[in-house]
């Protein structure tokens, strides 16, 4: 159906129209289907992120309060303070909508591997320690909400915490890192490109399981057999991996195969099927060429041949992946990253609505890795001069016929 489907846009293409612009949304057993083909926006419809950001915080100052080391979330409350998780020194930073430091939780005797952040209600946040397998509640006056019950291990030793439903349950997911070393220890281990498992669950927020949402595609890795028993798993050149996002009471996931996204309710049953109309983007000499002399950066003449060979052989993709990273906003819209093989291509969203029509794309800046979508912002960190980490809000504009 999708083959017929692109033709016909080919054909009334190549006739001079153009393709319609409405989403077509159909049913399937219970299943809804929106497949949009291009932009609904007007030019004066489309949303723009302000050039410059209105709040910051985290510098190289001489006070430790504001230097961030390595920032992995952030999240805004509802009174406007923003909360940093800081995987560098392993601390929760509270900083106020001016940007001065308010107060810090944690640190390296509390967290081992600080990984996700979210926030919980109006004022609190929940956050992850991979390291421990933890999951925590923090209060607007960065003290544990009744210790003892919502500092909980999780049971099935997730790979990291996706994302918090509207019940305060959370979604986590555990991917082919942990059954991997199994497989090797066994002697089981495949050879060649492999896209093991993902599987997700569900917990409360004081550590109860509730449920096995679901397995999926996870990433692809590539495991190399050598002479001895020794295993090598590398991430593969322009690799799929499988992509996560929660919102109310839904999921939302992506396996980058194709520019497909799926959404399931709670107890992990298929609702809607998001597509749209667009080709992966061909893999080129160009890219094969620019990703071997990024591996071939500072290897020492003596290892360049054999690193050579190793890149030689390794499994180029026909094509780039459909999509990077997903994000869902304040107000359940979809935004679906464009594909950035190399990091630096200029960082396109392209936005669905909360009914998963193709509204149109946003840039945002360069080099900012976004934690949260608001109504009226966006949320993220990057690293400047110097290493300096720091996080920053910009303005989001929506005329009003956007909306």
């Amino acid at each position: 159906m999708k083959r017929f489907m692109f033709l016909a846009l080919c054909l009334v293409a190549a006739c001079g129209g153009e393709p319609p612009a409405p989403p077509m949304v159909s049913d399937s057993a219970g299943i809804t289907i929106v497949q949009s083909f291009r932009s609904t926006w007007a030019k004066d419809e489309a949303w723009q992120i302000a050039a410059t950001p209105s709040w910051e915080s985290g510098n190289a100052t001489t006070d430790p309060s504001y230097r961030l080391a390595r920032v992995v979330g952030a999240t805004r409350l509802e009174d406007s303070t923003v909360v940093v998780a800081d995987g560098g020194t392993q601390e929760l930073r509270w900083f106020d909508q001016s940007g001065r430091f308010l107060r810090s939780a944690g640190g390296r005797n509390v967290f081992a591997s600080l990984e996700w952040i979210a926030r919980l209600g109006s004022s609190s946040v929940i956050v992850f320690d991979f390291g421990s397998l933890r999951l925590s509640v923090y209060n607007a006056a960065g003290e544990i909400e009744q210790a003892g019950t919502l500092v909980v291990t999780f049971q099935a030793s997730p790979s990291s915490v996706k994302g918090v439903f509207s019940d305060s349950s959370v979604l986590a997911v555990r991917d082919v890192r942990s059954w991997a070393p199994a497989m090797i220890r066994s002697g089981t281990t495949p050879d060649g490109l492999v896209r093991g498992p993902t599987a997700a669950f569900r917990y409360t927020i004081s550590g109860g399981f509730v449920n096995t949402v679901g397995n999926y595609p996870g990433a692809q890795r590539i495991f190399s057999k050598g002479q001895s028993r020794f295993v090598q798993v590398t991430a593969p050149p322009f690799g799929r991996t499988t992509v996560f996002a929660v919102k109310n009471s839904h999921f939302y996931v992506g396996t980058q195969d194709e520019y497909e996204l799926r959404v399931y309710d709670m107890s992990g049953q298929l609702t809607t099927i998001v597509r749209l109309e667009r080709e992966n983007a061909p893999t080129t000499e160009a890219d094969i060429d620019r990703y071997k002399r990024a591996r071939l950066a500072g290897v020492h003449e003596r290892q360049r041949q054999d690193r050579e060979m190793e890149l030689d052989g390794l499994p180029y993709p026909e094509t780039m992946p459909a999509f990077g990273s997903i994000e869902l906003d304040a107000a359940g819209n979809l935004w679906v990253a464009d594909a950035r093989p190399f990091g630096d291509e200029r960082p396109i969203w392209t936005v669905f609505d909360a009914e998963h029509r193709m509204l149109g794309t946003v840039e945002t800046p360069r080099g900012l890795t976004i934690h949260e979508i608001g109504h009226d912002y966006i949320l993220g960190s990057l690293v400047g001069e110097n290493g300096v980490h720091r996080v920053q809000m910009y303005r989001l504009d929506k005329p009003a016929a956007g909306q």
